[in-house]
């Protein structure tokens, strides 16, 4: 019996591999990855991003023209064509992953849901609860 399980996990890995979901997500990860403009903008935004959990961890909020700036910046991310649609297909592959290991728990325990058998809905994003 074992073996069969990894057979079929196998099985699932290449059709993952072979998935729209991964063969789009690759696609845009590249074209991140090949755009000037797009990795300079994910660079600012990430320092922006550190500036605001480092003021947090010093008790203080970002001033208003630090504020004003971060919220430039994110409008920027958001516009930028590259990096949205890298954005929707990272979310996209991590739904349909969240579905086979939903699923996988659901196997597991019987057919029952894991939010019926205790795990609660901190221990998986299954339901969309």
């Amino acid at each position: 019996m074992s073996q069969q399980i990894i057979d079929q996990a196998r099985v699932l890995s290449e059709l993952i591999a072979d998935s729209e979901d991964l063969h789009n997500l690759r696609k845009f990860e590249a074209d991140l990855a090949n755009d000037p403009v797009a990795q300079e903008l994910v660079g600012v935004y990430q320092e922006w991003q550190a500036k605001e959990v480092q003021a947090r961890r010093d008790g203080r909020k970002l001033s208003a023209e630090e504020t004003a700036q971060y919220d430039s910046v994110a409008r920027q991310v958001e516009k930028n064509v590259i990096i949205s649609s890298y954005r929707a297909a990272q979310e996209n592959f991590a739904s349909l992953m969240d579905s086979v290991n939903y699923l996988i728990m659901k196997g597991i325990n019987g057919g029952a849901d894991t939010c019926e058998t205790g795990g609660g809905c901190d221990s998986c994003s299954g339901c969309g609860s």
